[in-house]
């Protein structure tokens, strides 16, 4: 395992702002390790779908979503102190951070489609270009989140890490806003129920829960000293090659962390798996 060639620029770890354990749990745990249950489950996901058209777009950007996560199940990592439980390739953070980019960009896509083909409008009616924009910002807005998790893992900061997180919380207040909107114009997918279940669930713990935290830590933020050449050269290698392998469960985020991780890989995959269900069952798959 190479070394680290550098440590990190701040001392605040992106995980310990949202999945800190309060008990702080120390020693080897086996809970880790058991996040391979999801590569079972994640396959058995793609499987559904293997009847669905390859040429069609919503069942790829499922699959797509869900073979990424099947993939973390397997090899899972967290980017701060790039902790690995298999000391391998395929657990780099750069190889994790790409693959999670076209699976999150995938979701949101997805979920900007919802809103589109369940719009609340007859075939007579003009959409209005704020809900279609709102529902185009989407995938606009991830793309954006991609950018500074991107430039906090190159240039070794999480000072960053706070305005993706905050463009989470925009995008989901946007998601449930529309599908709120949808529900209250008498549409009753169970699409539309998802978004909103997730909304209220996810929405008071991020603003509250993480971007307090991250808040509280009072990071410095990054200076210009540190936006050279050589320092995101330094951050590549780091993301590429640095692995800080460890089953302890407090490296892992304690409780906190692994439940953030099983609602991440179990969960919402069974969520996109079921975009492409509704979808080809109402005859919308596009």
């Amino acid at each position: 395992m190479p070394s680290d060639p550098e440590p990190p620029i701040s001392t605040r770890t992106r995980s310990k702002s949202i999945r800190s354990s309060p008990t702080k749990p120390e020693g080897d745990s086996i809970i880790p390790q058991l996040l391979i249950l999801g590569f079972f489950s994640n396959c058995y996901l793609l499987y559904t779908l293997h009847h669905l058209p390859w040429c069609s777009v919503i069942p790829n950007l499922s699959r797509c979503f869900i073979f990424v996560n099947a993939f973390r199940c397997v090899w899972p990592n967290r980017y701060n102190k790039n902790v690995v439980l298999h000391d391998t390739p395929l657990s780099s953070i750069f190889l994790t951070r790409l693959l999670a980019t076209f699976s999150e960009v995938a979701w949101l896509l997805l979920l900007g489609l919802v809103a589109m083909q369940y719009a609340p409008f007859d075939e007579e009616t003009e959409i209005p270009f704020l809900y279609s924009f709102g529902a185009g910002l989407l995938p606009g807005l991830c793309a954006m989140a991609q950018c500074f998790v991107w430039s906090s893992l190159i240039l070794r900061t999480d000072s960053l890490m706070f305005y993706e997180e905050s463009t989470w919380l925009v995008m989901f207040i946007l998601n449930t806003s529309i599908n709120a909107y949808i529900w209250f114009h008498g549409v009753r997918s169970p699409l539309v129920i998802i978004s909103l279940v997730f909304g209220f669930l996810y929405l008071p713990w991020q603003a509250y829960f993480h971007l307090g935290l991250i808040v509280s830590l009072k990071d410095k933020p990054l200076t210009a000293s540190k936006m050279t050449l050589k320092n995101a050269k330094l951050g590549l290698v780091r993301a590429c090659k640095y692995r800080n392998k460890t089953k302890k469960l407090v490296d892992w985020g304690g409780w906190t962390g692994v439940t953030w991780m099983v609602a991440y890989w179990w969960a919402e995959p069974v969520w996109i798996a079921a975009i492409a269900w509704v979808m080809e069952k109402d005859g919308k798959i596009v």
